[in-house]
């Protein structure tokens, strides 16, 4: 995966947020898979 794709790429600049149907915080969500993926490779 080239790293512009990962979840820690994310700036929290909050495009995202009123693009998404569901509603989701996606910067949060995407903290919590970045945090997930660093504990996995430890």
């Amino acid at each position: 995966m080239d790293s512009a794709e990962r979840a820690s790429a994310c700036v929290r600049c909050g495009e995202c947020i009123p693009k998404c149907p569901q509603h989701i915080l996606i910067p949060d969500r995407l903290v919590e898979v970045a945090d997930r993926f660093k504990e996995d490779s430890q």
